[in-house]
């Protein structure tokens, strides 16, 4: 109760991220989990984030259903496209940078696929990138705009 701040314990849940098969005992009055969602992106007790990728490939077929209904009531051309983005594309790369270097080539595949059903349906261009493209490309933003951003080097030098 350091500082005056109380633990709600209602409201955590505990998670053991470890390789090992034994089992660690509890040191808490915490609920264990064996996944646990952390702003929006969820993974693991081995650190691996097959819930997430399971949890954008169903909701992805939600998508699809949603862009078939918008494409039935007249929904066409660039218009479709931009709405694809806008929902399918960002619920993909939403964070991707903090999980994908964690994933094996199954679970990347499965991102590929739902991009390139996307090109196949007429959802995205043809020349669309594939997910592998799209991080590297989004990777290489976030390196830039923390290298170039000379508000995070004054308040590095402040430190």
């Amino acid at each position: 109760m350091r500082h005056n701040l109380k633990l709600k314990e209602s409201k955590s849940k505990e998670i053991i991220i470890s390789l090992l098969k034994t089992r660690i005992p509890a040191a808490t009055h915490l609920i264990r989990v064996a996944s646990l969602k952390v702003l929006g992106v969820t993974f693991n007790t081995k650190l691996s984030f097959e819930p997430h990728i399971s949890y954008i490939v169903q909701s992805a077929d939600s998508s699809f259903y949603g862009l078939k209904t918008l494409r039935a009531h007249g929904l066409t051309g660039k218009s479709l496209k931009d709405v694809t983005r806008a929902t399918l594309i960002a619920r993909i790369m939403y964070a991707i940078p903090a999980w994908w270097a964690f994933l094996n080539v199954a679970e990347k595949d499965r991102m590929e696929s739902v991009i390139k059903k996307g090109k196949r349906y007429g959802y995205l261009p043809s020349d669309f990138e594939n997910a592998h493209s799209l991080v590297e490309s989004m990777e290489s933003k976030l390196f830039d705009s923390v290298r170039y951003n000379t508000m995070f080097y004054i308040s590095y030098y402040l430190l």
